[in-house]
């Protein structure tokens, strides 16, 4: 199995983290906020983890997710 050096894995971070944001909006809902994202990422084993937990890396998720694309233009 391959590993992942520690600055590639903070490098793509974010983008893992915009990948969870997505798959929590595949679910509907009425309203979506950062509790029930935290909420959907969290689980309990011995203790209580929450996989999205840094709240800069979730702030750049949802600024990734804002951002706009760019236009292909017709030839």
């Amino acid at each position: 199995m391959a590993t992942m050096d520690k600055q590639t894995f903070l490098n793509l971070a974010p983008e893992y983290y915009m990948l969870a944001l997505c798959e929590h909006l595949q679910y509907p809902r009425n309203y979506y906020t950062e509790a029930s994202w935290r909420k959907a990422f969290t689980f309990q084993d011995h203790e209580e983890y929450c996989y999205v937990e840094n709240a800069a890396l979730r702030a750049e998720a949802v600024r990734l997710m804002a951002k706009p694309v760019g236009r292909v233009s017709a030839a």
